[in-house]
């Protein structure tokens, strides 16, 4: 197996066996990633889940980069999803960013050259993770009655593809 760390974003660590974030950490003294406690780790993996909803799928279906989904045939798209979860976040009265947009393009900038693992697992013809984002947030706005067009859409464009999730 390869790994290639391509990123140098910071690693939240939530309450870990009803223990503080900050014992746990103590374990990894002097390891090279920056990692911080957080006191609110459901907040911090719900935003996780909105960029993951906005980029994952797409480089997929596009077999493209992370930057890529910032050009004209592909960023209204991503927007459509980002909005999308904007209305779910709502509706289930979740904290979102007002600047979610400009988080997910960030994100975008940010990783421009790499491509996701969903993206990889693809094009490996291997199971993606997708049923547990996009699939994950269409199933708790059904709860709410709510209906997801662009993300149902997505969904069913990867499988005609013939990308499994």
């Amino acid at each position: 197996m390869h790994v290639h760390h391509a990123g140098q974003g910071l690693t939240e660590i939530g309450c870990f066996n009803r223990q503080p974030a900050t014992a746990f950490l103590r374990q990894f003294q002097g390891f090279p990633l920056k990692m911080t406690a957080s006191k609110d780790i459901e907040n911090v993996l719900w935003q996780k889940l909105a960029v993951n909803c906005a980029i994952n799928g797409l480089t997929a279906l596009f077999d493209c980069q992370n930057g890529s989904l910032l050009e004209n045939d592909k960023k209204p798209l991503m927007d459509e999803l980002i909005d999308e979860f904007v209305h779910v976040s709502n509706t289930l009265g979740r904290p979102t960013p007002e600047s979610l947009h400009e988080k997910v393009y960030e994100v975008c900038r940010l990783t421009a050259a790499n491509h996701s693992s969903t993206c990889m697992d693809a094009r490996l013809q291997r199971r993606t993770e997708l049923a547990f984002i996009n699939g994950y947030l269409i199933r708790i706005a059904e709860k709410e009655g709510l209906k997801l067009p662009a993300h149902q859409q997505l969904m069913d464009r990867l499988s005609q593809k013939g990308v499994r999730w």
